[in-house]
């Protein structure tokens, strides 16, 4: 001990009673004894020369305690204890010095003056205690810091606070260094903030701790001795953190562990704290730490998104801490995380599974990455992050198959479903070859808000190597029932990045596992969701009842090459497809729409669905256009049955190789209706509007189909269809130019509003449309350059060709087949025959049965095919007899007797002037001839005609015409004559006698019907 100017101050410096002689043994040293006494004013003086250095008072040889004079530190030094038995000290200051002595086991007792924070310590054995606070107040609350504090470091106070079993210590905001361990027992730290007040272990230092909390400051941890900065003490105690942010720099380093041989049991409550940097952890393992597995941990809300990392014990945690645990998260309120870029995704859905309740994952904002598949085996579970600024990053995937997704909804083999999962308000970025999200089977399970971009790679094409943005499938024993798909996106990421295809929800096992397992999609919904860049295909929609698709957007499908859609459907019954647009095809054969355009398995059916008020716009977005709008059906093993196509519109024709269609129909599809939609070609004319391509199609119904730069408008090669009328009012009459270019087609009906006449288009052809007017008794009047002809029974099969009136009245009127000939079929037909002064033709064989009436004479004339004059319907005849006797040599013009008496009346029988008036021309068609024996044995007789040439009675008879020629007999006839006599004179007719012999009694018949030239 040194009492540093004790006996100076007091102006003794030792008196001792002599009882016995000194004896010098040595130079420096004297031995007092009783044998002789010196004394010099009552002043026992040491070195009394004054020669300086160190001077020693020893009591004994063997005991060899003593005082000496330490000439260095000015000060006197004892060896063993002094005891003034109960006297005072006066007037006397204990050692000072502006940091620390050593304080230990060897020191307890020790005092200083800290001549920095003005303060007297005393040593406890371990630390240093102000003795001034023991003397006065003992104060659980003290202050700790280098300025105006009561204790320059916490080892300091904490070793005035361990006297009082615990207190509060105020941390100025400052580092403060701990480089010895320090012993914390029911302790509370409380700095100014977790920026200004730091609490700096490093190096031997470490906080041994029972019962300890830190509030409102940082534990910044680097370079320690051991691998905890806390070393909790046996038995059960606690640790709690408020609003304090950790930096645990050094891998392999934890905040928290224990050396104590009995592993403690410790509550340890987070307050709203973070890690905010360091590669170390708040806790080891489990198993690699010594803390009882059954301590508990509390993280309490967050006061930044940098999570701390609790290896592998389980947590609750309360209103959206931030925990990074492999072990079971138990949330309060329950059933609800919140997830920072750092925490264990996987790890918190794990933690809702365990509850069996589901509950709500919030994905807070930044970059979530994962390198295996996120999975969500239960029900009722919600992904729910803040847009796209909820990142979760897949990439650097290992044992990739066919169904590995970054995020699977249920058993990637759909033999265990989940229901009711949410995922909303994020974003996937997928760089591995995987699909992005892939739902098999379950319930009302719902994708909504989320972006899935392809940020790196080409999906494949083919069954193993396609890649989807969001699968949604059936169960490998259920159906997929009331899946809900809205306003996603699914993109790739420029050239050379993107999924195979955008969107499935699909059931087929065609493509067993990636397309479905072969039972049902049901009640689905897919609405506003947009897939953009795609190296196939825009959606897949296949084996779905009950179900609607509407507002979607593909765009800049088939990027890879060929195989493009917009969207395929198959296999599909009462489904509404809506308002979906498919714009901007990359590849020239490229579908909009198609639908069952190849057979799925065991063959498929689209039925009783309607399509209506979609676009497909091919050269939108920089698209080179589609070869297909529409195709619907396949040449083999697909029905597409009472379907709607209404309103859509079909723009932008690519130029491939083969033909370009508008809507293609093939295969087995009947009863379905086009109707409303707008084929128009862009750049690129469609080759066909509409082509409905086999006789297997029937009953199709195409009403009010507009086509603009189209080269067919519609090729009809079905059974049955139907085209209903269209009609377009005008004000003037359609022309040539009114074609197929501006929306008119074959059976378009035109009405003229002012002239009240309606014409029909035969033909659409550009710039030659042929329009057939339509008169007001509902007659076809055909007209134009060439002959136009209205045809029944076009395809010629024969038999009997109808015009039927009225299904109950069936009356007909048509070709007769058996008959060979126009028929009224036994019933009446009133007509007027055709008038003229003149025939309306010559008459020839072809019009032969013609019928025309002069107007002039009121005779109904008709066309004798034969002898191809127009000759009266009515045949008229001129006869009489003669019983006198025409000589030999004789004849009608020389003797009465040789021609007919045919009226005795007018004249005496001798008379050969009395001729019959003929008024117009005749033609002699017959005549008959006899007489009552065979007069003429040798020679012949001719019949003839003589006329006057003139309408007077009076003039000469010259023979006219010869009826026959070199007769003999008794009998003569003919009914096929032809020889004409002309009109407006008097003729006479008989026989020219060329026999030997006379002939009498006789008569004679002339038949004739009236001719006009």
């Amino acid at each position: 001990m040194k009492l540093e100017g004790f006996f100076k101050k007091t102006g003794i410096i030792l008196t001792v009673l002599i009882l016995q002689a000194t004896s010098v043994y040595a130079q420096g040293t004297t031995v007092i004894n009783t044998d002789k006494q010196d004394e010099i004013d009552n002043i026992f003086v040491i070195d009394g020369d004054d020669t300086g250095g160190d001077i020693k008072l020893q009591f004994g040889s063997a005991i060899n305690k003593y005082l000496i004079w330490d000439s260095v530190d000015s000060s006197f030094s004892f060896n063993a204890n002094l005891s003034l038995e109960g006297n005072q000290i006066k007037d006397f200051r204990v050692e000072n010095a502006a940091s620390d002595p050593l304080c230990n086991n060897t020191y307890p007792g020790r005092m200083y003056h800290n001549t920095v924070d003005k303060k007297t310590y005393v040593c406890d054995g371990t630390d240093w205690i102000d003795i001034t606070e023991i003397a006065t107040s003992a104060s659980k609350v003290i202050t700790v810091g280098t300025v105006n504090s009561d204790y320059a470091t916490i080892a300091n106070a904490a070793g005035y606070l361990n006297t009082l079993s615990g207190g509060i210590m105020l941390l100025a905001a400052q580092t403060h260094q701990i480089t010895n361990p320090v012993n914390l027992r029911n302790i509370t730290l409380i700095g100014k903030d977790d920026s200004n007040t730091i609490i700096q272990i490093s190096g031997a230092g470490q906080i041994d701790s029972f019962d300890t909390a830190f509030k409102n400051l940082k534990l910044d941890i680097n370079a320690i001795d051991a691998s905890m900065a806390i070393d909790v003490a046996a038995g059960s105690n606690a640790l709690a953190f408020e609003w304090v942010d950790f930096d645990i720099q050094d891998s392999g380093d934890s905040l928290i562990d224990s050396t104590a041989g009995t592993a403690p049991t410790v509550v340890m409550k987070f307050i709203k704290c973070y890690e905010s940097a360091g590669l170390g952890k708040i806790l080891k393992t489990i198993a690699g730490g010594n803390l009882n597995p059954t301590s508990t941990i509390f993280v309490d809300s967050r006061s930044a998104d940098k999570s701390l990392q609790m290896s592998d014990w389980s947590v609750s945690l309360v209103a959206g801490g931030n925990v990074n645990t492999t072990g079971i998260i138990k949330s309060v309120p329950s059933n609800s995380i919140i997830v920072s870029p750092d925490m264990n995704l996987q790890g918190a859905i794990d933690s809702l599974e365990f509850t069996g309740k589901g509950g709500l994952i919030t994905i807070l904002p930044g970059t979530h990455s994962i390198t295996q598949p996120i999975t969500i085996n239960g029900d009722s579970i919600q992904l729910v992050g803040y847009g796209d600024s909820s990142i979760i990053s897949a990439s650097g995937f290992a044992g990739i198959a066919d169904s590995t997704a970054a995020i699977q909804i249920g058993a990637t083999n759909g033999t265990a479903p989940s229901n009711d999962v949410v995922l909303k308000d994020f974003k996937l970025e997928v760089s591995s070859e995987i699909h992005g999200i892939r739902v098999a089977g379950g319930n009302d399970n719902q994708i909504y808000n989320v972006t899935v971009q392809k940020k790196a790679g080409a999906s494949g094409s083919g069954d193993a190597a396609a890649r989807i943005g969001i699968q949604f499938l059936d169960g490998s024993a259920s159906d997929l029932v009331r899946p809900v798909i809205k306003n996603v996106r699914v993109f790739g990421n420029g050239a050379g990045n993107y999924f195979t295809d955008g969107i499935h929800v699909t059931s087929d096992a065609r493509i067993n596992g990636v397309w479905g397992y072969g039972n049902r999609v049901q009640n689905a919904l897919v609405e506003g969701n947009n897939v953009d860049y795609i190296r196939e295909t825009g959606y897949v929609f296949v084996g779905a009842d009950d179900s609607s698709l509407f507002n979607n957007r593909a765009s800049r499908m088939g990027v890879g090459g060929t195989g493009a859609y917009g969207i395929f459907m198959g296999d599909v019954s009462n489904v509404n497809m809506n308002a979906n647009v498919f714009s901007g095809s990359l590849s020239a054969t490229a579908i909009g729409i198609g639908i069952d355009t190849f057979s799925l398995t065991g063959g498929s059916s689209t039925v009783d669905s309607i399509f209506n008020a979609n676009i497909i716009d091919g050269e939108a977005n920089g698209g080179v256009g589609f070869m297909y709008g529409f195709v619907v059906g396949d040449t083999t093993n697909t029905q597409v049955h009472r379907n709607s196509f209404e309103n859509n519109s079909v723009l932008g024709s690519s130029n491939p190789a083969g033909t370009t269609y508008g809507f293609l129909v093939e295969g087995d599809a009947d009863d379905n209706a086009f109707s409303n939609n707008n084929i128009s070609g862009g750049t690129n004319p469609w080759d066909v509007g509409i082509s409905l391509s086999a006789a297997t199609q029937e009953r199709n119904h195409l009403q009010e189909n507009r086509f603009t730069n189209v080269t067919t408008v519609i090729s009809d090669a079905s059974t049955n269809s139907k085209n209903d009328v269209s009609n377009h009012r005008a004000t003037a009459d359609p022309t040539v130019n009114d074609d197929r270019n501006d929306g008119y087609y074959v059976g378009t009906v035109w009405i003229n509003t002012v002239s009240k006449q309606s014409w029909i288009l035969v033909d659409s052809a550009v710039g030659a449309a042929d329009w057939n007017r339509i008169d007001e008794s509902g007659s076809t009047s055909i007209s134009g350059t060439d002959a136009d002809n209205f045809i029944l029974d076009q395809d010629g099969s024969g038999g009997n060709v109808t015009l039927q009136f009225g299904t109950d009245l069936n009356r007909l009127f048509g070709w007769n087949s058996a008959a060979g000939l126009i028929s009224t079929f036994d019933n009446q037909l009133s007509f007027r025959t055709e008038q003229s002064a003149n025939p309306p033709v010559a008459c020839t064989a072809g019009v032969s049965g013609r019928q025309w009436m002069d107007t002039d004479t009121g005779l109904l004339y008709i066309c004798d095919g034969t002898r191809t004059k127009w000759l009266s319907v009515s045949e008229s005849v001129m006869f009489g007899e003669d019983t006198g006797t025409c000589n030999a040599g004789a004849d009608p013009g020389s003797s009465a007797n040789c021609n007919v008496d045919w009226g005795d009346a007018l004249g005496p029988d001798t008379a050969t002037d009395l001729g019959f008036y003929v008024p117009r021309n005749i033609t002699i068609t017959g005549y008959g001839f006899s007489e009552d024996d065979d007069a003429c044995t040798s020679g012949s007789f001719d019949i003839e005609i003589w006329s006057t040439g003139s309408n007077a009675n009076d003039d000469n008879y010259s023979l006219e015409s010869t009826v026959a020629a070199t007769l003999t007999g008794q009998a003569h006839n003919s009914n096929a004559l032809n020889i004409d006599v002309a009109g407006d004179q008097y003729v006479l007719w008989g026989i020219d006698n060329n026999c030997n012999q006379n002939i009498d009694d006789w008569n004679l018949v002339v038949y004739y019907r009236a001719r006009h030239n």
